[in-house]
This record gives structure tokens, sequence and C-alpha cells, in this order.
């Protein structure tokens, strides 16, 4: 399998794995309609709602646009104490958090409030928060201005730092304002490092494994290397068999999985070219005389006749195992480039696919 479609398997297992996702929790007093407005997002019913308190009793999960809601039990209730619920439900364990009140803001929501800025305050890892006020339609525009007002004086924050919505669920509206605020901010300051981070440990793991293989092939062929020489390199009178090069790098492509076909797709790409210029005579021994300049201080192979064979094959060794090195990193520098425009390319894809689901 090349090494692109390696690449390509570990972005599709990303969209099956947990930790990939940005989980954004719902968090408010029990009926405040959290687990409404998630069901409007996803554009069915898929959480539980009612006109009681504690409706939801656990954190449960749903996957929206590449991302986890996380519809958390309301707190400040009997069963739901507020500093039971925040022992219970760890807040500071998710990504983003939006806050969902309808009604006056209790000492539960302010202290609520007081941890959000927190979260989003924090310098290790600021998170974003999304203030939600569910049946905006049974305001007028002054009751409008004085909720604003409110929350946040509570909150002691500005809209830009902690955007408000107002949102009705019968009425369908504000969904889309707050579906795109998530699309935008979720998706640039957190998913997209997430599964970014996820997706080139995962690459640089394979390509350790393959350094493994192209030791072993470089060893073998250092050997061969000191033992033959046939074509002087111009400028220098080292004598090398090119053959043994070309086989070298052949099984160092091999070993990094760098098939022809993902040559030919990233041509455009400098390093790609390169490495496609030292498969010909001519690129290869530009690359060996570069190669025997920087191995060697002194031109010792002008000396080459009167020092022996011995220490011709060393020197031979030495060259090998140098241009070798030379073209390791240049098969590594063009497998990072074939990591970044998977990565641009499934970017593009997702940011596709997720405008398609706000539609």
């Amino acid at each position: 399998m090349s090494l692109e479609k390696e690449f390509k398997m570990i972005l599709q297992e990303l969209s099956s794995e947990e930790n990939a996702y940005a989980k954004i929790a719902f968090v408010g007093q029990p009926g405040a309609g959290k687990s409404s407005i998630i069901n409007a997002l996803l554009g069915h019913k898929a959480a539980a709602t009612g006109q009681g308190t504690d409706i939801t009793r656990e954190a449960a999960e749903y996957s929206y646009s590449f991302h986890r809601l996380v519809d958390l039990p309301g707190y400040g209730t009997d069963m739901f104490r507020f500093q039971d619920w925040k022992e219970q439900f760890r807040p500071e364990q998710y990504d983003v958090f939006v806050f969902v009140f309808s009604g006056k803001l209790t000492g539960d929501d302010a202290r609520m409030l007081e941890d959000l800025k927190g979260y989003a305050e924090n310098l290790d890892r600021p998170r974003p928060v999304f203030l939600v006020r569910n049946h905006g339609e049974e305001l007028e525009d002054e009751d409008l201005d004085r909720v604003r007002e409110d929350v946040y004086a509570h909150l002691n924050m500005t809209e830009k730092d902690a955007p408000l919505y107002f949102v009705d669920c019968r009425y369908k509206t504000g969904l889309t304002a707050l579906s795109e605020a998530f699309r935008v901010m979720d998706y640039r300051s957190l998913w997209h490092d997430r599964v970014e981070s996820h997706f080139y440990k995962k690459c640089y793991d394979k390509l350790e494994i393959c350094r493994k293989r192209v030791r072993q092939a470089i060893d073998g062929h250092k050997v061969a290397a000191g033992l033959n020489g046939a074509n002087p390199i111009p400028g220098l009178d080292i004598g090398v068999d090119m053959a043994v090069y070309m086989d070298m790098f052949s099984d160092i492509r091999k070993a990094y999985h760098i098939e022809d076909k993902d040559l030919s797709r990233y041509s455009v790409m400098p390093i790609v070219r390169q490495i496609l210029n030292l498969a010909t005579k001519n690129g290869l021994m530009l690359l060996l005389k570069n190669s025997a300049g920087k191995v060697f201080v002194q031109k010792i192979s002008k000396y080459v006749p009167l020092i022996g064979t011995a220490v011709a094959a060393g020197i031979g060794y030495r060259l090998c195992e140098y241009a070798g090195a030379e073209y390791v990193n240049d098969c590594e520098e063009a497998a990072e480039k074939i990591m970044d425009a998977l990565m641009r390319e499934q970017v593009k894809e997702w940011e596709k696919d997720t405008r398609l689901l706000l539609m």
C-alpha cells in the first residue's frame, strides 16, 4: 500500500475515534431547553425532552458535523445539587461550552458562569463559550437588551468573548446563526488542531516503522558500495557502482512506501522533483559529487591509488552512507509534504460537508 493511501486511511480512522472530536457541552438548569436545542441542531429527536425536571440524568453524546454535542443534566435540583453536579460531570473536561437559560438567572447560574469564564480565560487551555437564551421569540426588544445586560453583568465578559444567541426551537429561529458559530469558531480553533495533532502523530509513528526498514536497506548497500567502483565522479577520482546507489534509492522509497504514482501526483512539489531527479544518472552523479565534498574535508580521493584498496573501500562505504542519509531526508520531507497536502484536502472536504449540513 502506498504511503499516500496509508495516510488517507489514518484520516478515515480518525472519524471513529472519540478523542479526535471536539466535545461541545450544553449546561444549564433543568428545563432550560438544552435537549430541545440539540434536537433542533441535529434535525431529529435524539435527546429526551419533557416538562419535568431531571429528564436528562446522564451525559448523553450525539454526533454533529464531526463534533460531539454533549447533553448534560441540569444542575440545581435535589438530584443534582450544583457542587455534586460539578464533581460528577466534570465540565472542565469539555472543549466548548454552551450555557442555555430561559428565565431569570439563579445563584447556581452565576456560579456556572463564573466557572465558564475561568475555562474561557485559561491560558493553558482557553475554550469558547456560547450563551443561548431559549424561547427568544417571547421577548420584546427591550427585554432582549435587559437579558443581554444581565447575563454579561454576571459573566463579567463582553459579547466578543462569549457571544449571546436568542433561539426558539418552536419557531426555529436563531438556530442557523448558532450552527454557523459552532462551525466557524469550534472548527478553526479546536477541532482542526485536535484532528491535525492526532493525524500527524499517527503518520510519524508510521514513518518510524519505515525508518527501521530504511536503516537495514542502507546497511546492505554500504558494504556493496565499499567493494565496488566503476564510474568515476566528474571532478573527483572516486569510482562508484551506479547500480548500487540506484538500487539503494529504490529500496529506500520502497521502505517508505513511496510509489511512482505518488511522486507523479505530487511532482509540483520541489522536494518530489528532487527525488525524481535522483532517479536519473545525472542527478545521482551530482548528489555523489556534493556528498563527497561534505564527507571529505580534503580531496583524499586523489590519493586513493597510493593508500590502497582498503582505504578506497572505506571511502566508498562512507560516501554511500552519507548519500543514503541525504536521500532519506528527502523522502522524509516528501512524506511530510504529502501529509500537509492530504490534511489540506481533507479539511476542505470536511468544511464542504459541514456547510451542506447547515443548509
